[in-house]
């Protein structure tokens, strides 16, 4: 495995590292964690280490099988992505279909199924019986950020690795090697991050974080500062930005977790807004009382989101209590 290409994991990279050099393989893995921090990227590390010719812990990148996975035609390596759709039980058959067939170039078939949790309990019962009587050839990494949404029995015939977030000081490093960017946003893009490369990658590639930051903490010092027409001006912005809304809740919870203890304490160097000291001189006089239970707010947002409940009326009632 070409190791540097992955961010942090050091435990997880050991232990398929350790795999590798023992051949002491499992038929199916469990990739389990947050969504964004590298399990999809070790998991095709891993499968073409394992599928490379010359049989060491770090593929050659020379012979015909690592050519071929590098450019997607190997023919015993498949992945299903389960992108933002569930993933059909026909997909998972043709896996079922496929392991009843020797490998055509290597002595192992290997499935990556990304998303795991996407499959449906009719896919994950039509999965089940080829974990619970696998070919010796057949090597299925699930990959998920919701394991409770598998079932138990899928669970218990799975090695079990466990991805957590990554140190904040390994994506600090990250950044400073590829990005050029300014101590204040980079803390604010770390924290928006949560511990997720992918989230920090897709951040600092699209370059607008940044500018909906700045558009979010404009809002709140309006319609702090009493202009209710703020929020009925920006439905198309929240419309526009539907699938970056937990981003921008976090930005509203973490400007008014800052404002409490910029209140409390009047050192900026505890905040994560540290370039808006301006904005908290001019916000000062909220109170305690209010600003928790504007956090409170956001939560409830969050969770009335996720539960389907209208979008733009729940954000309207939020903006409200923030002027209330």
């Amino acid at each position: 495995m070409n190791l540097d290409k992955i961010i942090g994991h050091e435990n997880e990279k050991r232990i398929l590292k350790s795999v590798v050099n023992t051949e002491n393989l499992s038929h199916s893995y469990l990739f389990q964690g947050l969504d964004g921090i590298g399990k999809l990227k070790l998991a095709r590390e891993f499968s073409k280490t394992l599928l490379c010719e010359r049989h060491g812990d770090v593929y050659c990148n020379e012979c015909s099988s690592c050519l071929k996975f590098d450019t997607n035609n190997h023919p015993d390596f498949n992945i299903i992505l389960g992108e933002d759709r569930m993933i059909k039980k026909s997909e998972i058959d043709e896996i079922v279909d496929a392991v009843k067939h020797a490998p055509f170039e290597s002595d192992k078939k290997i499935y990556i199924i990304n998303n795991a949790h996407l499959m449906n309990k009719e896919s994950q019962n039509g999965l089940l019986k080829t974990l619970e009587e696998p070919p010796i050839f057949l090597i299925i990494i699930l990959i998920t950020d919701s394991p409770n949404l598998l079932l138990p029995t899928i669970i218990s015939r799975c090695q079990i690795i466990n991805f957590n977030s990554i140190k904040e000081e390994e994506m600090k490093s990250f950044i400073d090697s590829n990005y050029n960017i300014l101590d204040g946003e980079k803390e604010i893009l770390l924290k928006l991050a949560k511990g997720s490369v992918g989230n920090l990658i897709s951040m600092l590639e699209e370059d607008s974080i940044l500018d909906i930051r700045t558009r979010v903490i404009d809002m709140i010092d309006k319609i702090l500062a009493g202009d209710r027409s703020v929020i009925y001006n920006n439905e198309s912005f929240f419309e526009e930005n539907k699938e970056n809304i937990g981003m921008i809740l976090d930005i509203i919870m973490y400007w008014f977790r800052d404002l409490a203890i910029y209140k409390e304490t009047g050192d900026m160097s505890y905040l994560i807004n540290q370039d808006m000291e301006h904005l908290f001189r001019k916000q000062y006089l909220t109170g305690f009382e209010k600003i928790d239970k504007i956090i409170s707010n956001v939560e409830d947002t969050r969770r009335y989101i996720r539960g389907n409940v209208n979008y733009l009326l729940s954000i309207e009632i939020l903006l409200l209590n923030i002027g209330g």
